[in-house]
């Protein structure tokens, strides 16, 4: 995984077969039954890696949020793998709105996957996001979204679009990396 941070790793044998465990300092990574290492954590357990950290901005809202805005900063914390899906932990924290009047501070955790789409290589790799959990004032939502990576130049930056959606409305967060280097991807 691409995270900051300390890992403690080990490796257990029982009658022949090998188990490998990985389990990050921070608290966001767990293996499962099968070996394979599924992120879990809490909003705010470690700081994602500059491809997948992004500045969002509150683009539309509907249902009883309809007319706020608000600013969040989103992580994803995508489990390595060679597989198209991979298991992915998507983390949102408020940050400080332009303005106070109609502004939504939205902070939780969403535990769901990121899988690789057929894209030009040169424009960059893009993706689907589908997830769910609990997102402060939505409460349980469900998420649909894409996200973007760098191609072919020097530098660029990323992109991510992710609507989330529960039972008191929908609220669109668009958000972009920092800049980061060419190939760079969620």
């Amino acid at each position: 995984m691409r995270l900051r941070g300390l890992y403690v790793v080990s490796v257990v044998c029982l009658a022949g077969a090998a188990t490998a465990t990985a389990t990050a300092v921070a608290g966001v990574a767990q293996p499962t039954a099968a070996g394979v290492t599924q992120p879990t954590a809490t909003a705010g357990a470690a700081q994602p890696t500059a491809e997948n950290a992004f500045h969002g901005n509150v683009t539309a809202a509907r249902g009883r949020l309809a007319g706020r805005h608000g600013r969040a900063g989103i992580g994803f914390f995508p489990t390595d793998s060679n597989s198209a899906t991979r298991p992915l932990l998507i983390t949102l924290r408020p940050r400080a709105c332009r303005q106070a009047k109609g502004c939504v501070r939205l902070r939780g955790t969403l535990n769901g996957s990121i899988t690789q789409v057929q894209s030009l290589p040169d424009t960059g790799s893009a993706f689907t996001i589908s997830a769910h959990g609990t997102i402060h004032p939505l409460g349980r939502v469900t998420v649909s979204g894409t996200a973007h990576g760098v191609g072919n130049a020097i530098w660029g930056y990323e992109s991510t679009r992710l609507t989330l959606t529960g039972g008191g409305g929908s609220v669109t967060i668009s958000g972009t990396s920092g800049r980061v280097p060419a190939f760079s991807s969620p």
